[in-house]
């Protein structure tokens, strides 16, 4: 999987805000896809994530710092679906 360059510099304003302001509200792991529900209502695709990883993640007592140090930097990423503001 490739996401254009473009479309990622696009979005990397609204992402950034979305990962550093807004804590996890649902996750769901499948396969090496990691789907993370923020509580501004966006959803990502974090891609990769394997089951060790998704492990680890749920075994944290700090979900969002795992997430910052662990999931973000290192996973391919795509917004999946619309957040409830936007809708």
């Amino acid at each position: 999987m490739s996401i254009a360059p473009e479309t990622l510099a696009a979005n990397l304003e609204v992402y950034t805000e979305t990962i550093t302001n807004s804590g996890i509200a649902d996750y769901i792991h499948k396969g090496l896809l990691l789907e993370i529900t923020f509580l501004d209502g966006s959803t990502y695709e974090y891609f990769g994530v394997t089951k060790p990883i998704y492990i680890k993640m749920v075994n944290s007592n700090k979900l969002n710092r795992f997430a910052k140090r662990n999931i973000y930097p290192n996973h391919l990423y795509r917004k999946s679906k619309r957040s409830l503001q936007e809708a």
